[in-house]
């Protein structure tokens, strides 16, 4: 991926191996959409381009992948921002894909699950999909 801004170029960061990571981002690495048009950062459909995309990556060690980096395993998230009617942008998730074993795989929502929220329904009127039914 290549970010479109000269200076958002993503900077790779290495944590050490154990759960509940956390990703502090630095202030000079801040997205500036005032320093961006809106058609830019807003998603075009059917388009190859995508505002915001935040990868997670994992190495492993050893002699399988190639150029003998080892294993990688990654998770892309593509997204776009959308205009709030009382100004202000809110972010939004358009897909979901994920590397593993050198093969990309396109998440998918479970059926039920994309239309079902809290401010819809309710915590009481929860709709199940249709596999936990």
């Amino acid at each position: 991926f290549k970010s479109m801004l000269d200076a958002a170029q993503p900077q790779p960061r290495h944590f050490p191996k154990s759960l509940g990571q956390m990703y502090v981002q630095q202030p000079s690495e801040a997205l500036r959409l005032s320093q961006c048009k809106e058609e830019d950062v807003i998603y075009q459909p059917n388009s190859n381009q995508y505002p915001v995309i935040i990868r997670l990556e994992t190495v492993h060690s050893g002699d399988s992948g190639e150029g003998g980096r080892g294993g990688v395993q990654s998770q892309s998230t593509f997204a776009t921002f959308t205009k709030l009617l009382e100004g202000g942008f809110a972010i939004k998730v358009l897909k979901q894909k994920i590397l593993v074993g050198g093969v990309s795989y396109e998440l998918q929502e479970i059926y039920g699950i994309e239309q079902n929220t809290e401010e819809q329904d309710g915590p009481d009127n929860a709709r199940e999909c249709v596999i936990c039914m």
